[in-house]
């Protein structure tokens, strides 16, 4: 009887000390946990989310179409000052890259005479508003004088361009140029105002 008594303290004894580790063990999963979480939120810091760049618009690389409306002072409506030298016109510009692309125009102008012209435009920027400058050649076209304008230098011109564009969406944009035109015989200027699909 005093073996079993005896016994049964050393059990009673000895439960507080093993029920001390699993507390311990129990509560530091716990502290860790919690301080992992704290960390992972504290290391977020709202600022860095705001200091992110997010651009209004980059100009994309893919062909763009150009309606434009403008007017076409040649020699002629300078010096005998006539003013039915207004026009409307279409255009497209391609393979663009990170400095230049390839410009093809076609003009209607009130005199009933249409120019085609294809220029070689450098383009230094991507950003929503940039400006381009461009070389190019361009011919006149007269209806009267039907296949005669391929062959009479008269109607070749050499052409020099500036011109600046706004990004109004990812795939619209205004555009405004200004044209010089000079020929073996004749001078032209020429303003316009575009509108601009991306695709």
């Amino acid at each position: 009887m005093f073996v079993f008594l005896l016994m049964i303290s050393c059990f009673i004894q000895a439960a507080p000390p093993s029920t001390i580790p699993l507390k311990v063990e129990t509560s530091e999963p716990q502290k860790s946990t919690q301080s992992n979480d704290d960390f992972d939120k504290d290391s977020v810091d709202p600022k860095d989310t705001l200091q992110k760049p997010t651009p209004l618009g980059i100009w994309s690389k893919g062909p763009k179409a150009a309606l434009s409306l403008g007017y076409f002072a040649d020699q002629e409506s300078i010096e005998k000052s006539k003013n039915n030298r207004f026009f409307v016109g279409a255009s497209l510009r391609f393979l663009d890259r990170s400095w230049h692309r390839v410009a093809l125009e076609g003009l209607w102008i009130q005199n009933n005479s249409v120019f085609l012209s294809g220029s070689w435009e450098y383009v230094p920027s991507r950003k929503p508003l940039r400006n381009y400058y461009g070389l190019g050649v361009a011919h006149k076209l007269v209806s009267s004088k039907e296949f005669r304008n391929l062959v009479e230098l008269e109607n070749y011109f050499v052409t020099a361009s500036f011109g600046t564009e706004y990004l109004l969406q990812s795939t619209q944009a205004l555009g405004a140029e200004i044209k010089g035109l000079l020929g073996t015989e004749a001078y032209a200027v020429q303003l316009s105002l575009r509108y601009i699909i991306s695709f």
